[in-house]
This record gives C-alpha cells, structure tokens and sequence, in this order.
C-alpha cells in the first residue's frame, strides 16, 4: 500500500509540475502573441497614415495645378487642346481623391473656353 501512495504522490506532483509548466509557456506563447499583434498594428496605423499624407499631399498638388492652368487659360481667354486633356484627367484623379469644391467651379469654368490646338491660332507667338 506504501508504493501506491508513492506512486500517487510522485504522479501528483509530476501532473502539477507539467501543468504548471504548459500553463507558464501558454503564457508566454499568448504574450508573444499579443506583442506582435501590437506591433502589426501599428505598423498599420502608420501605414495608413503616410498613405493618407500622400492622398492628401496628391490631392493638394493637383489642387493647385489645376487653378494655375485654368486661371493662365482663362487670362488668354482660351484653352489649348493639351491643356484640356490634362485638365480633364487632372480634375478626374483629383476627385477620385476626394477632391471637390471650389475646384470643381473652377474647371466648369476653364472647359468652357474656345479649345484651340496651339497659340498661333490666336494670332499669337507660342511660348
């Protein structure tokens, strides 16, 4: 009977040492786990915010070229056929960005002026 007991308390003691020890690595294992759930989270959340920066700063510079061209077209009072093509896909990626507003008056306004191939048609020097 003395051996049973033995045998018992050394598989008891063998059972809470293994369980400890799976539980301890489970431990561990969920840590490391979590930590790099963390670190790809924010490794998304960066991305996503440069990815915003470069929308944004897209957006911005498109903005801006699409005012300048209208407003030197809209001073000749005419559109050179280039400038059209250019203005047209401009102001499409610019929306797809976006984009809107007063931009949006504004190449209304630009894509009603006469559309011209090349300054000479106007009577002036190309330059």
């Amino acid at each position: 009977m003395e051996k049973i007991t033995y045998v018992q308390l050394i598989m008891t003691i063998i059972s809470a040492v293994a369980t400890g020890f799976i539980t301890h690595l489970w431990r561990k294992i969920d840590k490391r786990e979590k930590e790099r759930e963390d670190e790809r989270q924010k490794v998304i959340a960066k991305e996503a915010k440069f990815k915003n920066a470069m929308q944004e700063g897209m957006q911005a510079m498109l903005r801006d070229h699409i005012i300048q061209t209208a407003s030197k077209s809209m001073k000749q009072g005419y559109a050179q056929v280039y400038m059209v093509e250019n203005m047209t896909h401009m102001f499409a990626s610019y929306i797809d960005l976006g984009g809107n507003g007063a931009v949006r008056f504004i190449f209304e306004k630009f894509m009603k002026l006469p559309v011209v191939r090349d300054s000479s048609e106007k009577g002036e020097n190309p330059s």
